[in-house]
């Protein structure tokens, strides 16, 4: 399977969006390898991309699934020069440009985010964020995107997935979106560093969580269960128990109750 074309890269290293790309067509995981850029010194943005994961990483533990040619994997190694304190922002930040991304890509979609930064299409999954922590303060950001998922059994635990392709009704090339991605990533990436906090207005605007009763499991304790209420300014979600309790849930998994 063939690699983001040279045009491409050379036209977002041009424009400043990243420092290189590189390509494999299939890893372990693009965060493993983006971790190993790490080692050898690359700058920031350096992306790794790849057709195939065999040992994919979501959020809590699970695996990331996405067979050969069906989905944009790629991992971006940043060296954000802010406070680490607003680091754990950093997973909502991509969320909110994967969203614009989609916009940019082909408006109409409902695009909409699952808390913290699950990627809705029309209500389904279609994609996520996952967030390491790299040597000598550097941040991986691991972003997989289903981009055509059409004729694709799903395994067990993703039967409900969707891609852009099915929402879209016809044909998506991950590189476009790949292109598309980048671009409104380092948008927001940018004016991250001037208000570390000003963008979780736009955030919470699409955040389907907001407003809807939830049910969020932790590593910590039992399930909590109540409505969204908001996003706290350290990127929480906040929720209002019926009974007045407020709790501020900094990780977890959450399922949209009807």
């Amino acid at each position: 399977m063939a690699g983001p074309p040279d045009s491409l890269v050379s036209a977002l290293v041009a424009r400043g969006l990243v420092s290189g790309v590189e390509w494999h067509e299939i890893v372990t995981s693009t965060n493993e390898v983006a971790a190993e850029a790490i080692a050898r010194g690359v700058r920031e943005v350096h992306a790794v991309v790849a057709d195939e994961q065999i040992a994919g990483r979501g959020r809590l533990g699970r695996t990331w699934h996405a067979p050969s040619g069906t989905s944009l994997i790629c991992s971006l190694v940043l060296r954000p020069m802010v406070s680490s304190d607003v680091f754990g922002l950093i997973p909502l930040l991509t969320g909110l440009a994967l969203v614009e991304a989609v916009d940019a890509f082909h408006p109409g979609l409902d695009a909409a985010l699952k808390w913290p930064n699950d990627l809705l299409l029309q209500g389904r999954k279609a994609g996520g964020v996952l967030v390491e922590a790299g040597q000598g303060g550097a941040v991986i950001v691991g972003i997989g995107v289903n981009v055509d998922w059409r004729g694709v059994d799903r395994p067990p635990g993703v039967s409900d997935a969707t891609s852009l392709a099915e929402a879209m009704g016809w044909g998506a090339d991950r590189w476009d979106v790949l292109a598309t991605l980048i671009t409104a990533f380092s948008a927001r990436y940018r004016g991250w560093h001037l208000q570390p906090i000003g963008f979780l207005s736009d955030y919470t605007r699409r955040c389907a969580t907001i407003g809807r009763n939830v049910r969020v499991t932790t590593l910590q304790g039992p399930a909590i269960s109540g409505r969204a209420a908001d996003i706290a300014r350290d990127g929480a979600l906040v929720v209002s128990s019926p009974y007045g309790a407020i709790t501020k849930v900094t990780a977890g998994d959450v399922e949209h109750v009807r």
